[in-house]
């Protein structure tokens, strides 16, 4: 069984599905571990003429344990969207850092004539978070863009609401006159059809690795009525259809059980949770009172009007990057703290010092197209930005864009503290 770390970095999709009259897919990518979203990507518009390969990219690689999922969704309206695949996998049972799926491996897909027969998904892995060696002949072309803004509210913890919503949908359609044991024989399956958890295809996997260790293990049933059983119940058989069924009418009734399950109202991982990310922002807090700086490349400023986000910053760095000659870089010294961002030209080639206030410090993020700066002895420093709302205007910003300078201060760590201390601050 594989125990080392794994990060996902990369979740290749082999011959475009198609899903857009108009194009070939608009897909968005969801990663569950257990039933936690862990992370939601950007919408990938896709043209109709790129029909080989889209290369969904984690920023950062995300560190996975345990049952990963994989849901993959085409995005027709701002509200509607189609499922394209959906993939499952435990970390345990990864014995390379590639991981591919066919079409009659994924569900959805396996049934949906407009995923190609020779299509498949790959998922890339790597053991740490370190950008992986030969991935740029995995970028995508000019005809793919990705559109971080229509990402809305899609990380919600569905497979938690399916067991809550299961608990209603029992106490609102039990017969009167009859017991809640009969009443949970008679509707075992009907009421829970539409309740789903692929767990088989991890039993199968986990099978897998105990029988090439120890061939005398008895391998796990996938069967419903062995999944479905309660430790004891040697009595009676339940079957369920699935796992948020059983847990549900155990929350009815004892059963096996030596008293009923209690399901909660709302997640009781929030308040740890909560906490912990409360201790996390008082940390992050004092530390912009004191201020952290580090150096970086200076590379231009542009004007943009009233735009700002993630399209702020593409049109921004392409701006510079498209001059006639490329810009004269420039090493800055560059502070954060709870006053703003304050830079300072180390060799006062360009200016002394500059001072942009927090309330003028609107928007920070990484170039949306992964762009590299490749001088000044740099091999692939990453180029970010931020974006400054002119306090005289009060309409027109301004872009600044850096690259990295120093190997240990990258340019996610700055972005990071910039937009959910700095920023965050003044919205709390």
């Amino acid at each position: 069984m594989n125990t080392s770390p794994l990060f996902l970095h990369f979740i290749l999709i082999h011959c475009v599905p198609q899903f857009d009259p108009a194009g070939a897919c608009q897909p968005y990518l969801k990663v569950y571990q257990g039933m936690q979203v862990v992370c939601v990507s950007g919408v990938y518009r896709v043209g109709a003429a790129h029909r080989d390969r889209i290369c969904i990219a984690l920023e950062p690689a995300q560190l996975l344990k345990g049952d990963i999922t994989v849901k993959c969704f085409h995005t027709s309206s701002r509200t509607e969207r189609d499922d394209i695949f959906r993939v499952q996998v435990h970390t345990g049972a990864v014995q390379a850092y590639s991981l591919v799926f066919q079409k009659h491996d994924m569900e959805h897909a396996n049934k949906d004539a407009r995923f190609p027969d020779y299509g498949k998904v790959e998922l890339v892995f790597s053991d740490g978070p370190e950008r992986i060696s030969g991935s740029e002949r995995w970028q995508n072309g000019p005809d793919v863009t990705v559109d971080y803004m229509s990402t809305d509210s899609l990380s919600k913890w569905k497979s938690y609401q399916n067991i809550c919503s299961a608990e209603e949908q029992n106490s609102c359609a039990s017969s009167p006159g009859i017991s809640q044991r009969q009443d949970v024989d008679k509707k075992h399956d009907e009421e829970f059809s539409s309740l789903t958890l692929d767990i088989h295809h991890s039993i199968h996997q986990l099978n897998q690795l105990i029988l090439d260790l120890d061939h005398t293990f008895v391998p796990i049933s996938t069967k419903p009525s062995c999944l479905s059983r309660a430790g004891g119940a040697d009595t009676q058989t339940l079957q369920t259809g699935s796992l948020s069924a059983l847990v549900c009418q155990h929350s009815i009734t004892p059963l096996a059980l030596p008293c009923k399950l209690i399901i909660p109202d709302r997640d009781p991982l929030e308040d740890a949770v909560s906490a912990s990310s409360q201790s996390i922002t008082n940390s992050a807090a004092e530390l912009l009172k004191q201020g952290a700086a580090c150096n970086v490349w200076f590379l231009g400023s542009v004007e943009m009007e009233s735009l700002t986000g993630f399209q702020a910053v593409q049109k921004a760095t392409t701006a510079v990057l498209s001059t006639d000659s490329l810009p004269s870089s420039t090493a800055v010294h560059f502070k954060v703290s709870s006053q703003g961002i304050t830079l300072t030209d180390n060799q006062r080639k360009l200016f002394f010092r500059r001072h942009y206030a927090v309330n003028t410090v609107i928007f920070c993020a990484l170039d949306p197209q992964d762009r590299k700066w490749k001088r000044d002895g740099c091999s692939s420093a990453k180029i970010f930005g931020f974006v400054e709302r002119k306090a005289a205007s009060g309409l027109e910003n301004v872009c600044h864009v850096f690259a990295e300078h120093d190997p240990e201060q990258p340019a996610s760590a700055i972005i990071n503290f910039i937009s959910k201390v700095m920023i965050g601050s003044q919205r709390t």
